[in-house]
């Protein structure tokens, strides 16, 4: 059978996900900048949709869907609150 409750070991690590000194940060900082260069990546085909006449975020979503745009997890489709993540994080990058 297994050991009596009586001899549990000390607390368990209060980091016990990521299993690095760094809490995972570096995971982090690394998931950051590759979707920072995605959303790069996609700044030209957004402002052309926005120059078309496509304003709304379901219409990109739309558009994105339709002209088989990856998205950044390479998920089946767009949707307007990922499009509206994208152009936030879009204005909040520097040029």
């Amino acid at each position: 059978m297994g050991t009596p409750s009586s001899e549990k070991s000390g607390p368990a690590p209060t980091n016990r996900g990521s299993g690095r000194r760094d809490g995972g940060r570096r995971g982090a900082l690394a998931h950051k900048l590759a979707a920072n260069l995605h959303a790069r990546a996609l700044s030209a085909v957004i402002q052309e949709l926005r120059a078309a006449g496509f304003v709304s975020y379901n219409a990109v979503a739309r558009e994105l869907n339709r002209r088989q745009v990856p998205t950044f997890r390479h998920g089946k489709r767009w949707y307007p609150t990922t499009v509206s993540r994208l152009v936030v994080r879009l204005s909040k990058m520097k040029p």
